[in-house]
């Protein structure tokens, strides 16, 4: 449980307490993706490998999809197959107003993935 609340608030994967991102606020493009290269509470590392942001655009990917299933699914059963292209457009809107924070939520993700696995 303490993963998912570290991960959903952006939080440090050792410590849990520090946000590792600049800017707290995901909806500031400018600074979307600047991050702290180590933890300022634990001293942390977090500066990753090459291949992270790849991981990180398969994990936004998925995190988009499994989202889309659940709003969906649901959805469609409760207000009947006829809504379905409305259904799309209304999801496609919501994506696109949570891509900020899907965006920091994938490289959280790959982080705690990375961290299950880095040797210290």
């Amino acid at each position: 449980m303490a993963a998912l609340k570290s991960i959903l608030l952006f939080r440090c994967p050792k410590c849990h307490k520090a946000n590792l991102f600049l800017d707290p606020n995901p909806y500031h493009l400018k600074n979307i993706s600047k991050m702290h290269k180590r933890c300022p509470v634990c001293g942390f590392d977090v500066e990753n490998e090459t291949g992270f942001h790849f991981m990180s655009m398969y994990m936004s990917y998925i995190i988009s999809t499994v989202f889309s299933i659940f709003f969906l699914i649901p959805l469609t059963i409760i207000l009947g197959l006829d809504w379905i292209p409305k259904l799309l457009l209304l999801n496609a809107l919501i994506l696109v107003v949570l891509w900020p924070l899907i965006f920091r939520w994938a490289r959280m993700v790959s982080l705690w993935l990375t961290v299950r696995f880095k040797f210290e």
